[in-house]
């Protein structure tokens, strides 16, 4: 996919420690003190036809031709001259503290009511499975007949007169036999869109040491109509264990 062709995120950047660039889908989910960079950071540059998967990051300067030095939906920024990868950008989670599970989400409104969103970079998500957009879930716009509309980040994304389901209750309506993700992978050859097997409850460490099973599950395929973002047709669900 064309590196310029996706959806800004946002940028942050370590002013006195590291001085790297990490991005997130808002500026509360930025480090502690990093510097937030916005979520248009390097809007001007003029992006190179050829820059996507693989290419060598440039930063746009004398009028030059950039490629990978922004914060997209599908790309994370890249440092130096390091090549871009594809669906490198992360996401959060949001957390269910009563029944100790968790699921890839992209901020605090797609979660849940009694859930807690926590951001992409905190501390607590440093040993669990990433969340990149093809395993990410979004809720849906229902029409006033409680009919299936289009995939959806938040309600102000639903038309007039129609109705917000979140995330997770979405996910959890098998009668409606639709998968909505933030983005599809089009571009690892093992992706698929029929059903995925429930993994080993060893296969990575989650929050907690005992780890419970990766439950999968999928269906028809949606995704999120913005420009460049193409979507998975998985959805993952990493428990936290007790």
């Amino acid at each position: 996919m064309d590196f310029g062709e996706n959806v800004f995120t946002t940028g942050c950047y370590d002013m006195s420690g590291s001085h790297s660039v990490l991005c997130a889908t808002s500026a509360d989910q930025c480090p502690p003190d990093w510097y937030v960079l916005g979520d248009r950071f390097n809007s001007n540059d003029h992006i190179a036809d050829d820059c996507g998967h693989g290419s060598a990051a440039t930063s746009g300067v004398n009028d030059t031709e950039a490629c990978g030095k922004r914060c997209t939906c599908n790309y994370h920024y890249s440092t130096s001259d390091n090549p871009l990868n594809i669906g490198s950008m992360t996401y959060g989670r949001c957390y269910d503290a009563v029944s100790n599970d968790s699921y890839c989400g992209v901020n605090a409104a797609t979660c849940g009511d009694g859930e807690t969103f926590i951001g992409p970079h905190d501390e607590v998500l440093a040993e669990v499975d990433d969340c990149f957009c093809d395993v990410t879930p979004v809720g849906a716009c229902m029409t006033d007949s409680n009919a299936f509309s289009h995939c959806a980040v938040s309600s102000d994304s639903c038309l007039s007169g129609q109705s917000f389901i979140q995330a997770k209750t979405f996910m959890a309506d098998d009668s409606m036999d639709i998968d909505c993700m933030l983005c599809r992978n089009t571009w690892d050859p093992t992706a698929s869109p029929t059903k995925l097997p429930t993994a080993s409850p060893t296969v990575k460490p989650s929050l907690n040491p005992s780890a419970s099973p990766v439950n999968s599950a999928s269906a028809q395929d949606h995704f999120l109509g913005f420009q460049g973002l193409t979507i998975s047709a998985y959805i993952v669900y990493a428990l936290l264990g007790v």
